[in-house]
C-alpha cells in the first residue's frame, strides 16, 4: 500500500504534557514538519499550572489540537485521552520534552507498510539538557533485531539499577486498528513504567512489532527525572503491575520464563532499595533483614550508579 492510499491523517502524534511551558512548543512543531505524512497532533495539556495550554493554542496549525483535562491525572489517563480522539490510522507517542527528526514518521509508515507490522519503534538519540550529544540509547542492544518478540522484550528490562537500555523507553509508531481490537490502552493506575505495559500487551496479543534501525527520535535526559532513580514505592508498584500482567495473558513458554526473571530482578532490586533507604535512616537491622531475605540483591552494589553511597559511607565516619 502507498502511503497515498492511507488515510488523511495518516498519523496522530500524541504529545501528554503537564507543566511543560519550556519545551512542548519544539517538541509540537518536531511533529508538525515531518514532510510526506498526513497527520495531527494532539496535545493532551494533564492539569497543568503553567502556561503549557496557552503556548500550544498559540501555535495557529490547524493540524494541531489541545485537550485540557481539569486535573493532573498522570501520564497514562492523559495518553488514553489522547488515543480515543486520535483520527488516524496511526498513533505515534511523543514526550512533551522530546523532539523528533526530520524524515521519521514517513520511513516508519514504510517500514510498517513493507513489513506488514502493527508496531514500528526505533533507536532513540540522547542529548542532555543543555543538547550536548549523549550518543544512541540503544546502539548494538536492538542492531542485532528485526522483528522484537515479548520474550526478548521482557528480558530487555529486567535491569532496574544498571546502566543497562531497557526497551521500556520505545516510543512506537502503533496501528490504531490493532489497539482497538485487541481492547489495549494505558492502565491509569500505572504511573511509571507504563510505555514498557502498554507494548508488553501489544506482544502479548500478537502485535508484529518491527525494528526500525534509524534513531529518529531526540529523547533528553533530564536530571531528576523519576524514570532514572528508582526508589521503593515505584518498585513496588512495578511488582504490582508485573503481577496483573501475569494474570491478563496466556503466555509461551519463553515469556513465562523471561517474566520469572523479571520478578526475581524486581525483588531484588527492591530489597537492594529498602536496604539503601535503612541505612540512609541509619536502620542496620531493616537493612540487614532486606538482604538476608534476598541475599543476591547485595550484588547491586557494584552498579556504578549507585556510587552515591560512597558518600554516605563517609558521612557515617
Amino acid at each position: 500500500m502507498a502511503l497515498a492510499n492511507l488515510q488523511d491523517p495518516a498519523v496522530s502524534v500524541v504529545v501528554a504534557a503537564w507543566n511543560a511551558e519550556r519545551f512542548v512548543a519544539d517538541a509540537v512543531r518536531s511533529a508538525l514538519s515531518q514532510e510526506n505524512v498526513a497527520l495531527e497532533v494532539i496535545v493532551v495539556d494533564d492539569g497543568s499550572t503553567d502556561a503549557t495550554a496557552a503556548l500550544v493554542e498559540s501555535i495557529g496549525d490547524g493540524r494541531c489540537s489541545c485537550i485540557r483535562l481539569a486535573s493532573n491525572q498522570g501520564p497514562s489517563a492523559a495518553r488514553n485521552r489522547g488515543f480515543q480522539a486520535a483520527k488516524g490510522d496511526w498513533i505515534a507517542v511523543l514526550d512533551a520534552d522530546d523532539m523528533i527528526f526530520a524524515g521519521r514518521l514517513e520511513r516508519m509508515l514504510r517500514l510498517a507498510v513493507r513489513t506488514s507490522a502493527d508496531i514500528v519503534v526505533d533507536d532513540l538519540a540522547q542529548v542532555s539538557e543543555e543538547g550536548e550529544d549523549l550518543g544512541l540509547f540503544y546502539g548494538q542492544a536492538l542492531a542485532g533485531i528485526d522483528r522484537l518478540t515479548l520474550a526478548d522484550f521482557i528480558l530487555a528490562n529486567t535491569e532496574f539499577l544498571s546502566a543497562a537500555p531497557s526497551f521500556g523507553y520505545l516510543k512506537p509508531l502503533f496501528r490504531k486498528r490493532f489497539l482497538v481490537d485487541a481492547g489495549i490502552s494505558y492502565d491509569p493506575a500505572v504511573q511509571l513504567g507504563e510505555d514498557y505495559y502498554l507494548l508488553a500487551d501489544c506482544l502479548a496479543a500478537g502485535a508484529v512489532v518491527q525494528v526500525d534501525h534509524h534513531a529518529g527520535y531526540r529523547y533528553t535526559r533530564r536530571r531528576g527525572s523519576v524514570s532514572h532513580r528508582l526508589e521503593v514505592g515505584h518498585l513496588r508498584g512495578l511488582r504490582e503491575a508485573d503481577r496483573k500482567f501475569g494474570r491478563r495473558w496466556q503466555l509461551d513458554d519463553a515469556a513465562e520464563e523471561a517474566l520469572r526473571r523479571r520478578r526475581r530482578a524486581l525483588d531484588d532490586a527492591l530489597a537492594f532499595s529498602i536496604a539503601v533507604e535503612a541505612i540512609r535512616q541509619k536502620s542496620w537491622a531493616e537493612a540487614g533483614a532486606a538482604l538476608l531475605r534476598r541475599p543476591a540483591a547485595t550484588l547491586l552494589f557494584r552498579h556504578p550508579i549507585h556510587a552515591r553511597l560512597g558518600r554516605l559511607t563517609e558521612a557515617w565516619r
